[in-house]
């Protein structure tokens, strides 16, 4: 019964994203119940299979399938990554989907555990961000943000054209994390913004209200590039009466050409502008650990299973998906394989006319940035370091300078200087450390409506 109204939920879309899947079986149970919709999931460890906090999977409808294609799948967090034609949201330039699970807080994970999944999940959006024009992320993130901003001097644009963009966020759930906070750090370094409270449907609704209705609070959310969002038609949270299970789900409608996706770029290759490889797998033969290699590729009996189930069902891409799932896990777990980032860095933009810059942001803040950019572009091992002091020395100027300017003003409050008043009717906004890259139970779905 569960299962027939997900699939009723479902159908009324032309995307949806299921987290916390539990089952490696995904493809079948929809082959048979949403025959008319192409599966993408990330394969679940024998050990965790029926667990919570795992398995994420995207579902596309046919009159869309031939312009979506899966363009990464994560090794360190529960992500997968699809790239969308353009016109499937009606935007210039293709599109990276991302479908995200983020794992919460628990006795057995810490803070530590929490920060280094939010890193993984930065690094892996700065390379969409990198490779794509526009990226539009949703998930169960398990993030709760209040109605605390993202909004820095990057957004300026997007609240500028919308208005009510310029007031607090709304929100029915006022908990804040530690994952809320990374979040927002996130979406402000981006820059994304989070529809979360932002209206056009969207009021900052709970949308965890687990199974007796005794919980509230909002640990899903939809991120995308600000220019997205004037795509965005509405957002609808479910009422919690009619989820299916502890979660409601949230759907997203996207404004469309009326002639739908006619003229659209079917072969869906984004433009090669990279110096040194794109995103990708490195896989290197090493016959002092061939054993352990063919010894974990023997033992995947999970991934030989959906192999060959695939097969029967003469499904290639799925089959092609397990086969090279099961190469890069053994290779990875002899020793013989890595995940290598995108290297490639985009010819610097122009600064648009009038835009604001922080006023803090010195020479010594320019030549850190220049580091980091040298030690992701030539793929260098201090990568982590050097992004670590970018942040490190940034954060410090700018509350450095925000000090300054608060002892200014209390100065010439207690001076009675009438400058004082040119200054409060200033206009206020967030001081940005510019970026060095612009670079079943079967739910909660999160679904698209195109």
């Amino acid at each position: 019964m569960k299962l027939e109204r997900l699939c009723e939920h479902i159908a009324q879309h032309h995307i949806a994203v299921l987290v916390e899947t539990r089952t490696n079986d995904v493809v079948s149970i929809f082959a048979t119940a949403l025959p008319s919709y192409t599966v993408y999931h990330i394969p679940i460890s024998s050990t965790m299979i029926g667990r919570k906090g795992n398995g994420v999977a995207v579902l596309i409808d046919q009159s869309i399938h031939d312009f979506v294609t899966v363009w990464h799948v994560s090794e360190q967090i529960q992500a997968i990554w699809l790239k969308c034609a353009g016109q499937v949201f009606n935007v210039p330039g293709n599109v990276a989907l991302g479908a995200v699970y983020l794992n919460p807080k628990t006795d057995k994970r810490s803070n530590s555990d929490i920060t280094e999944s939010f890193e993984h999940f930065f690094d892996e959006a700065t390379t969409a961000s990198l490779n794509f024009t526009n990226v539009l992320m949703m998930g169960d993130f398990n993030a709760h943000i209040g109605d605390l901003s993202e909004f820095t001097d990057e957004h300026y644009d997007i609240q500028d054209d919308f208005k009510c963009l310029q007031h607090a966020r709304r929100t029915c759930c006022k908990s804040v994390n530690r994952a809320g906070k990374l979040l927002l750090d996130i979406a402000a370094a981006g820059p994304y913004m989070l529809t979360t409270g932002r209206g056009k449907g969207d009021s900052g609704q709970a949308t965890f209200v687990g199974y007796h209705g005794k919980h509230r609070s909002r640990p899903d959310h939809i991120l995308m590039t600000p220019n997205f969002y004037h795509n965005l038609l509405s957002t609808d949270i479910q009422p919690s009466n009619e989820r299916i299970a502890d979660h409601c789900s949230i759907t997203a409608c996207f404004k469309v050409r009326q002639n739908g996706l006619t003229g659209a770029d079917m072969i869906l290759e984004p433009q090669h502008i990279c110096h040194g490889g794109c995103p990708k797998h490195i896989l290197k033969w090493n016959p002092d650990k061939a054993l352990h290699y063919t010894e974990h590729l023997g033992h995947n009996t999970e991934g030989h299973n959906s192999f060959m189930k695939a097969i029967e069902r003469k499904d290639v891409e799925a089959a092609n998906n397990y086969l090279r799932a099961m190469i890069i896990s053994a290779a990875c777990t002899s020793g013989m394989g890595k995940f290598s980032p995108c290297v490639f860095y985009r010819k610097n933009q122009r600064v648009a006319a009038g835009a604001r810059k922080a006023p803090w942001f010195d020479d010594e803040c320019r030549r850190k940035r220049r580091d980091f950019l040298r030690s992701l572009r030539d793929g260098r091992e201090d990568l982590q370091d050097t992004k670590k002091e970018y942040r490190k020395h940034t954060r410090r100027v700018a509350r450095k300078f925000s000090k300054q300017q608060t002892a200014n003003v209390l100065d010439k409050l207690s001076k009675r200087d009438p400058a004082i008043y040119d200054m409060l009717k200033q206009r206020k906004t967030n001081l940005s450390i510019p970026c060095a890259y612009r670079c079943l139970e079967y739910l909660p779905p999160f679904t698209c409506q195109c």
